[in-house]
């Protein structure tokens, strides 16, 4: 089965984002990647040289809002991003320099 990666689409490991093999800063590396090459999607649940998700293979609850949270933090410790305004109205900005 061929993989449908492209320069625009790129599948990831459910293992970057859930577990102690966690990777917050490789994601987002990757988000940073597309923003900078005028965007993107990035597929999470789908391993190395595969279309599908594996079978069985099952999303726990809350785990996009979790992804979101600290993909967002590990631009911000890495001065990529900034947040001003309120938790539910955040506005993002990138840290040009």
């Amino acid at each position: 089965m061929m993989s449908t990666e492209d320069q625009q689409t790129d599948m990831k490991s459910l293992r970057i984002v859930t577990g102690k093999s966690a990777d917050w800063d490789e994601l987002a590396k990757d988000c940073v990647c597309f923003a900078n090459a005028r965007g993107g999607r990035i597929i999470i649940g789908i391993e190395d040289g595969e279309v599908q998700p594996p079978p069985g293979q099952t999303i726990p609850s809350g785990l996009a809002e979790k992804i979101v949270k600290r993909t967002l933090e590990a631009l911000s410790e890495d001065g990529i991003i900034s947040f001003t305004g309120e938790k539910r109205w955040r506005r993002y900005s990138v840290i040009e320099g």
